[in-house]
């Protein structure tokens, strides 16, 4: 059974958020083993080298979600306005991203958001699968790979993630970080226009 995580701390305090493990995602450890990425201060490998509770749950997540496609009896229900796909780890494979997807349809009430790098498996599951639309209520985040880099919107995604480093703090541009994400919701609402979210690295 999928593990929900309902009580996050910091910034995403009051959120909802379904995860996988870092630590066991080969993207992620290649990733994280590059000085110049974001990857390379990862804070989830950083939390689950302490947790190990958490980082056992979120393995078994990796398990169930990349494995095969999901029938609808084992997705999860949501009792959450705003709900956040990937505050730790990183897609697997496209069953993993099919499965977000069809829990983000079984549950048309909540707005889900999905932050991802793999901006290689967004466009090649909307590609081969050219009958299956982007639901109206999962907000696609690109999150980009590189400090201080600016970069376009890449198709089929909302919004792009962007991490710039200490000297930008008082920068006008950045507009993540002030509020926590439930009361702020730049990434969380539909409606919002924002397309370039900027936040400090912590």
């Amino acid at each position: 059974m999928l593990k929900i995580t309902k009580k996050m701390t910091g910034k995403m305090i009051n959120m909802q958020s379904l995860n996988t493990s870092s630590m066991s995602n080969k993207y992620c450890q290649a990733m994280s083993k590059k000085g110049d990425k974001v990857c390379s201060s990862c804070y989830s490998n950083r939390l689950l080298k302490m947790y190990k509770t958490a980082e056992e749950a979120f393995d078994d997540n990796g398990d169930i979600l990349g494995l095969t496609c999901l029938p609808e009896k084992l997705l999860p229900k949501i009792n959450a306005s705003k709900f956040r796909f990937n505050a730790y780890g990183e897609l697997i494979n496209i069953y993993h991203l099919m499965n977000l997807i069809n829990i983000t349809k079984n549950n048309p009430a909540t707005t889900f958001s999905l932050w991802t790098k793999r901006e290689d498996l967004v466009f090649k599951y909307f590609r081969d699968f050219p009958m299956i639309k982007k639901p109206k209520n999962l907000i696609l985040i690109y999150s980009g790979e590189n400090l201080n880099e600016r970069v376009k919107l890449p198709k089929y995604f909302d919004k792009v993630f962007t991490v710039w480093s200490k000297e930008h703090k008082d920068k006008k541009f950045i507009n993540c970080g002030t509020r926590t994400c439930f009361d702020c919701s730049k990434c969380y609402d539909t409606k919002d226009r924002t397309k370039f979210i900027n936040e400090v690295l912590k």
